[in-house]
């Protein structure tokens, strides 16, 4: 009897299976899947760009009957205008020129289109300022920029950028190999020093040479802005404490932690500052939070422990919001002066500007985006440095930033949305929504029709609230349907209870968000589990699985209910580390226990019943409290060190608890 092919094909899948289940067969699958990585990578060999054509960005060359060259907005590239100038058309060449290439901060995120400091530089200087800038720029993406300058006959070129920097492209095989030999010598912190000084200087330092080559050989002098971090008021979202440990160290950091925050609450900063140092012994500078403990605990050496906190996430594989690191800033600093870029150097000069105060929401809406203020002392100072480099009579010329104070109000009750969207405190939130509403009234009206859609049941996109919300040119390109991350409907009660707060005279229309009573509400969705971006897409650039996994030792769910009632609450769930021994996993609603269940490596469900006097009118928060147990240290850096080899990012951050379901039924 003929054999089908599967009957064929079994024998030798067998036997690959039990060869490659040995250890030399795991060695060998992993130098498979790095070969085969190399022959998915694209080659510049073989690259052969479209004869004729050329592109800037958004914009294509058009050659002009008197044979100038101006570039017009392709409709081929109509998805990505809102992360460039909004502009229709760049001209030829009439007076001075200059090139401002950059990221978002230099794209004035937020204001724009409003005010964007390119705006404000060719004011300053009554120049021409080709606005180069673009949202989420990438540093692969400026020597490209770079080549197509000659066409515009730029002057001089501004670079501002750096935040996005730590967004190193992590595909090359030597790359994930150095880092998979760090973990396994000496856990993330290893891995977090070869992504900075390996990876992330090393490529950023080419890709400045390059830029340096390609305009040194035309003899285009560039200036070059470092940027600045919001050090007093930014902090890492609190889910962030510290990556998985060596040698059992979570637990004890832990209890460190503890131990720091009693002491702080108590007065007692030497003692904060003992266990916080003790935690980066353990941690080996994985962690913002010791480093925020020792700002608190020794103000005098605040702007070092903030830098410290501010650098302590990039490297670790997480993801986090925008910087620029210290390792970037001395980057950029030493190749300005190897290839002669003109500096402005913001830490410096905003630590002037604020008579050494540290930076805070004066000059930044969020971690790193500019205020008006922040705009105007940066290109002021980029101003003066361009005036001898540009000749033909440059003078710096005083000038104001106008804009509509309603503009302004939207770009801060943006800000109050995106700081709420990182997780940051209730008093900077609250702050923005003031702001908005000291500039300009009216701005009352984005923040209720901002409401109504994010308590709606449809899309945010599908809602008559949002199109009047969107009206507005930087809410829009905030706020657009294209860019749906932005748009999608989060748990955000800080952020409503800020906006209702400062609205305290307005009549609020809330729309309750709950199924009716019989139907059961998925609590893992988003408007109910997550505040920030980050919990939403996870604390992995890996593959997601098809549950949720939480990495703090409380999870907390929010349910908005029309009336007290009866609810009834199904959980499955499990918890990684748990063994015979685990405390069990309790169950919180509105602050009081009402039941829990074993912690178990293996999924377990529960039904739970909660007395309608436990629910409250309006929000409700739920609660699970993992218990606190010691990671499986070395299985899960094995691991990691295993998908770096594979070329997948690896998950980095210790997980107390996870859950597969999670439904209330009032």
């Amino acid at each position: 009897m003929k054999r089908t092919r599967r009957e064929r094909l079994r024998p030798l899948t067998e036997r690959l299976s039990r060869l490659l289940a040995t250890d030399d067969g795991t060695e060998i699958l992993s130098v498979l899947q790095r070969l085969r990585l190399e022959m998915l990578a694209p080659s510049t060999e073989d690259a052969s760009p479209e004869q004729g054509s050329l592109r800037l960005g958004v914009w294509d060359a058009e050659l002009q009957p008197d044979g100038s060259v101006e570039f017009l907005r392709s409709e081929d590239c109509a998805e990505e205008w809102r992360y460039w100038a909004d502009v229709e058309r760049i001209p030829p060449k009439q007076g001075a020129r200059v090139v401002l290439l950059g990221e978002s901060v230099a794209r004035g995120y937020l204001y724009d289109p409003a005010v964007t400091p390119a705006r404000v530089l060719g004011a300053m200087l009554r120049v021409d300022v080709v606005d180069l800038a673009r949202t989420d720029l990438v540093p692969g993406e400026l020597p490209e920029l770079a080549e197509a300058l000659p066409a515009l006959e730029p002057d001089a070129v501004v670079l501002f950028a750096g935040n996005n920097w730590l967004n190193a492209v992590l595909d090359a095989p030597e790359d994930m190999e150095l880092l998979a030999r760090a973990i396994r010598r000496d856990g993330f912190a290893a891995c977090r020093e070869a992504f900075l000084n390996d990876v992330v200087v090393k490529r950023c330092g080419n890709v400045l040479d390059r830029m340096a080559g390609i305009l040194g050989a035309l003899e285009i002098p560039v200036v070059v802005v470092v940027p600045e971090f919001n050090l007093a008021d930014w902090r890492n979202e609190p889910t962030l404490l510290v990556p998985v440990l060596p040698k059992g160290r979570n637990v004890p950091w832990m209890a460190a932690l503890e131990q720091a925050e009693r002491a702080l609450v108590e007065g007692r900063l030497e003692d904060v500052a003992l266990h916080a140092t003790e935690m980066i012994e353990l941690d080996g500078g994985t962690s913002a939070v010791p480093h925020e403990l020792l700002a608190k605990a020794r103000p005098a050496d605040a702007r070092a422990h903030l830098e410290a906190a501010r650098d302590a996430v990039c490297g670790l594989l997480l993801p986090h919001s925008p910087r620029c690191t210290s390792h970037v800033q001395e980057l950029l600093r030493s190749k300005s002066s190897e290839h002669g870029f003109a500096l402005v150097d913001l830490p410096r000069l905003f630590a002037e500007h604020r008579g050494g105060l540290l930076p805070d929401r004066a000059l930044f809406l969020d971690y790193s985006h500019l205020t008006l203020e922040g705009i105007r002392v940066a290109m002021t100072e980029v101003a003066e440095r361009l005036v001898p480099l540009i000749g033909d009579g440059a003078e710096l010329q005083a000038a104001q930033i106008e804009i509509d104070p309603a503009e302004e109000a939207a770009a801060h009750f943006l800000a109050a949305i995106h700081n709420a969207h990182y997780g940051q405190s209730y008093e900077v939130i609250r702050h923005h929504c003031s702001a908005a509403l000291d500039l300009a009234p009216s701005v009352s009206g984005l923040m209720l029709g901002f409401l109504d859609y994010q308590h709606g049941y449809a899309e945010p996109w599908m809602c008559k609230s949002f199109d009047e919300v969107a009206r507005r040119p930087n809410v829009r390109r905030y706020l657009a349907p294209e860019g749906r991350r932005p748009m999608r409907r989060l748990a955000d009660v800080i952020l409503v209870e800020a906006i209702v707060d400062v609205l305290a005279s307005h009549e609020i229309p809330l729309q309750e968000d709950g199924a009716p009573p019989g139907e059961p509400i998925d609590l893992l969705a988003g408007r109910h589990q997550s505040s920030t971006f980050r919990e939403e897409g996870g604390y992995t650039f890996g593959p997601k699985p098809a549950y949720r996994r939480f990495f703090g030792l409380v999870s907390a769910f929010q349910l908005r209910c029309a009336a007290p009632a009866p609810l009834r609450l199904r959980l499955t769930c499990r918890v990684p580390s748990a063994n015979g021994q685990s405390p069990p996993v309790e169950v919180r609603v509105n602050g009081a226990a009402i039941g829990e269940l074993p912690a178990s490596a293996t999924w377990a469900t529960a039904e739970l019943e909660v007395p309608g006097a436990e629910i409250r009118a309006g929000a409700n928060r739920i609660e699970i409290a993992w218990p606190l147990l010691e990671p499986r240290w070395e299985e899960q850096l094995e691991r990691a060190a295993r998908s770096l080899e594979r070329g997948v990012r690896p998950d980095v951050l210790p997980v107390f608890g996870e859950v597969h379901a999670l439904t209330a039924q009032l």
